[in-house]
C-alpha cells in the first residue's frame, strides 16, 4: 500500500497550543485504526492465509482479509486521521469551535480540548464526545490539567520527541534514558545508567557518536 498524503499536525504546533491553553483536557480516542471500516475493493490488498484450525492445525489453508484499518499498516495513519477529520467537519454544527479543535489539536489518537478560564472545560469535552459520537467513535478517558498523576504526550512520535505531562503541577517532563553499553541486535550489554552510576558508566573515550 502507498502511504498516501500526510494530514498528521505538525507534533510541535500540538505541543505548543497544548501550553498555551487556558484549561485543556486530552482524550484518547478509543481504537482509532480499527474504528475505520475498508472498502471492499481495498480488502483484496489485506487478504491472507489462515487455517480455520488455528496455529499447527491441518485443515486447509483459507484466504481470510482484514474488513478494518489495522495497525502497522504503511497508511493507517493517514486514513484514520482523515476519517477522524471527516466526522469533525460533517458535524460541525454541534460546536463549530470544538470541531476545529478536534482536527487541528490533535497528534493521531490524543486530541487536546481547550477552554479560557472563564468558560467550563467540561462543556467543550461533552461537544467533543458529542462530534465524534456521530462516527461511532468514542474517546477511552480524559485528562485534565489540575488532575492527580502522569499523561505520555505523543505516545506515537518517535521517543526523542517523548512528553510527559505533571497534570498536578502542569509540567512538562522529559525522561531520558542513558546507555553506554554496546548494543548487540538492538539490546545493550549493561543497564540503564543513573543519577548514581553516571560518573562510574562515563567512557574513558567519548566520541560525537556516543553523544548522539
Amino acid at each position: 500500500m502507498g502511504k498516501g498524503r500526510n494530514p498528521l499536525n505538525y507534533f510541535g504546533g500540538v505541543v505548543l497550543n497544548w501550553r498555551a491553553a487556558e484549561q485543556v483536557a486530552c482524550g484518547d480516542i478509543s481504537k482509532m485504526f480499527n474504528q475505520c471500516m475498508v472498502r471492499d475493493f481495498d480488502m483484496h490488498v489485506r487478504r491472507f492465509f489462515v487455517r480455520p484450525d488455528g496455529f499447527g492445525g491441518k485443515e486447509p489453508l483459507r484466504v481470510a482479509v482484514v474488513t478494518v484499518v489495522n495497525f502497522g499498516e504503511k497508511a493507517a495513519g493517514s486514513i484514520a486521521t482523515a476519517v477522524k477529520d471527516k466526522i469533525a467537519i460533517d458535524n460541525e454544527h454541534i460546536s463549530p469551535e470544538v470541531s476545529r479543535m478536534i482536527i487541528n489539536n490533535c497528534f493521531m489518537d490524543d486530541v487536546n480540548i481547550k477552554a479560557k478560564y472563564e468558560e467550563n472545560l467540561d462543556d467543550n469535552v461533552t461537544k467533543a464526545e458529542a462530534i465524534m459520537e456521530q462516527g461511532g467513535w468514542k474517546f477511552k478517558e480524559w485528562t485534565k490539567c489540575g488532575d492527580p498523576g502522569e499523561k505520555q504526550i505523543g505516545k506515537e512520535v518517535s521517543k526523542a520527541l517523548g512528553v510527559y505531562w505533571k497534570t498536578d503541577t502542569d509540567e512538562i517532563v522529559y525522561k531520558i534514558r542513558i546507555n553506554f553499553g554496546k548494543k548487540y541486535r538492538n539490546r545493550r550489554d549493561r543497564p540503564f545508567s543513573t543519577s548514581e552510576t553516571i560518573e562510574a558508566d562515563f567512557p574513558e573515550k567519548f566520541t560525537k557518536r556516543i553523544a548522539l
